[in-house]
């Protein structure tokens, strides 16, 4: 979706089996092992859910980004995996779980907690503002456009 956008480095703090990791990864290819049950499947899955997120946001053409990345990060978790609520996913006994995944060209920095049920916390100042301004400039449609959208709302809300 965004061309050119690398994971850098991946910090995850209380999340699912991890307590605290910071990943670096390189720009080639990375090849994750370890023994049965410590967190490798966990970790695509998070990276997989978090690169998804931000795809659907840049495809979006919503005015607010941020908003759209605070609502499809926990639901993209919840899909993949499995689970009802996003304090599942939280490493037991913690009641709060930090994540921050560095791209190359701007960083995405949440966390959620034991009652979190929809949205997650996402810093005003971790999704940089010329990002959010450019996925908006990628995603105007035309005067004309925007125009007929409010001629059809408005049909919409007289039918009955």
């Amino acid at each position: 979706m965004a061309k050119n956008l690398v994971v850098k480095s991946l910090n995850i703090e209380n999340f699912t089996l991890f307590e605290k990791e910071n990943l670096n990864f390189s720009s080639g290819l990375n090849i994750i092992i370890g023994e049965n049950d410590t967190g490798k499947s966990h970790l695509l899955r998070l990276l997989y859910s978090l690169i998804e997120s931000n795809n659907f946001v840049i495809l979006e053409k919503a005015d607010n980004k941020r908003y759209l990345l605070q609502k499809s990060i926990p639901q993209k978790l919840i899909d993949i995996f499995k689970t009802e609520k996003l304090a599942h996913l939280i490493q037991n006994g913690q009641d709060k779980c930090h994540i921050k995944i560095n791209l190359t060209k701007y960083n995405i920095k949440f966390n959620f907690t034991q009652k979190t049920k929809i949205q997650v916390n996402i810093n005003k100042n971790d999704v940089p503002a010329r990002f959010i301004k450019q996925l908006t400039l990628q995603t105007k449609t035309p005067k004309i456009t925007k125009t007929i959208k409010k001629v059809i709302r408005c049909i919409s809300q007289l039918v009955f």
